[in-house]
């Protein structure tokens, strides 16, 4: 696995190349491998003669083109080109007699040219030009400022990401409080993607599942879609009590997400953490609670003693949920106890805990994994787990001299048997970043580390 840095507020590596928000910051990202354009097959098409293709801008997305092609060949060929852009393509299988096609990635004010063929190479109608619109108003600014070198790899694909307009959404502060809080650049820093109509709260997430799809954070729901904005499914979360920062789709296509819950601890009021799962058709399967299964009397750093928005104590702060399917269990990232818990999916019961034992009852002794190699995290995020087993983390260092040692991206190796970890690598970010922060494992096991902010 190789490591990438960052640089200033809201900085990301995506796809071989450093990137910088102008103006405002980035949330969570989700970093999608493969072809930068995608092609959403969106239903049966006009009346039109054989071998004729049409070519029109989306009903409610300036970067969407939507192409009408007529023909009973059932596998065809689209390449894509413009002056600015490398050439692509795009396959399409269709049943019926025509290929309605939503080609997602483009980027604005950009004259495309779009040739369609058989599968076979032969030509299917006439060259087809489309120019993109302007983007939104408010879109982000992105600076490339390190650029890799020729012939370094680099992944190709779009990067997600979810804008914190400064002050929250619907304020007077955001760039534009009615448009778009969800968007997707290119390699180069472009903006090629973005949710038109999107209604996400403060802190939005966005999450790439793949195939063309996403699951995001709308204003009381989360909803799975495709990458052109057609809705897929959604779950209603008005049942889901303070339902916050994380959310994962799970194999039976339900989601898992994190949920507030509060309590008094020693006549204090005391905010902690829900580990929520719904199914497929939107009911809760699972629920888990941190005043049930941690140490309701540690209290390891000002983290946890700092007032939460409702006024209660910050005890927990869980900011990163993860599934990870072939141990069937829950990664949980709680920021104020700078802990990643293991969490069983089925038993709710604690396997392990990735952070220093300091303060804890000793009736969690056992719960503990032993660093062998490394240092611990402290007000991390966005714990994950890859396909070989290794724990992924973006560790901001809120408590332990994060002044003087900059924010990391960090991977431990684990070994369940032993009940060890091993530092194994270490990203070092340009500063230190006392809030906000992601990471992701790109399709080369390259990582795109996300610095957060202030700091």
């Amino acid at each position: 696995m190789t490591g990438t840095t960052n640089s200033n507020r809201a900085a990301v590596r995506t796809n071989g190349s450093l990137a910088r928000s102008g103006r405002r910051g980035f949330r969570t990202l989700a970093a999608a491998g493969g072809a930068v354009l995608f092609a959403i097959a969106c239903g049966s098409g006009g009346d039109q003669a054989d071998g004729e293709v049409s070519v029109s801008t989306g009903a409610d997305n300036a970067l969407i083109a939507v192409l009408d092609i007529a023909t009973d060949e059932s596998d065809i060929v689209v390449e894509v080109t413009s002056d600015e852009t490398e050439p692509r393509t795009i396959s399409s299988t269709s049943d019926g007699d025509n290929h309605l096609l939503k080609v997602v990635g483009l980027r604005a004010e950009t004259t495309y040219q779009f040739n369609v063929s058989t599968a076979g190479g032969a030509e299917l109608g006439s060259p087809m030009e489309h120019t993109t619109g302007a983007l939104p108003e408010g879109a982000p600014s992105v600076e490339i400022i390190d650029a890799v070198e020729s012939g370094e790899s680099s992944v190709d694909g779009i990067t997600f990401f979810g804008e914190v307009a400064t002050g929250g959404r619907n304020t007077d502060t955001a760039a534009d409080p009615n448009g778009p809080t969800y968007w997707g650049i290119d390699s180069a820093g472009e903006v090629v993607w973005y949710l038109a109509n999107s209604d996400a709260p403060n802190n939005p997430v966005i999450r790439d599942l793949g195939g063309g799809e996403i699951l995001v954070f709308q204003g009381d729901s989360v909803d799975r879609m495709t990458v052109a904005g057609d809705l897929i499914s959604s779950f209603d979360l008005s049942g889901v009590r303070g339902w916050h920062h994380d959310v994962r789709l799970m194999p039976d296509g339900g989601v898992v997400l994190l949920g507030r819950e509060n309590q008094e601890i020693d006549g204090t009021a005391t905010a902690g953490d829900t580990i929520v799962r719904l199914d497929a058709d939107g009911s809760t399967i699972f629920e888990w609670s941190s005043f049930e299964h941690l140490d309701t009397t540690r209290f390891p750093g000002e983290l946890a003693r700092e007032e939460s928005r409702s006024g209660d104590l910050d005890w927990s702060h869980g900011n990163a949920v993860f599934f990870d399917e072939p141990r069937n269990e829950f990664l949980v990232s709680f920021r104020n106890q700078n802990w990643i818990v293991a969490v069983d999916a089925d038993s709710g019961d604690i396997n392990w805990i990735a952070g220093d034992d300091v303060a804890v009852s000793s009736d969690f002794d056992a719960e503990f994994l032993e660093l062998t190699e490394g240092t611990w995290t402290s007000g991390q995020h966005a714990a994950l787990r890859t396909a070989d087993g290794d724990l992924v983390v973006y560790d901001n260092r809120n408590e332990t001299g994060g002044a003087e040692n900059n924010s990391r991206g960090v991977v431990y190796s684990i070994d369940e048997e032993a009940g060890t970890a091993t530092q194994v690598t270490e990203v070092i970010a340009p500063k230190f970043t006392e809030s906000l922060g992601d990471i992701d494992v790109l399709a080369d096991d390259h990582l795109l580390v996300t610095a957060g902010g202030p700091g």
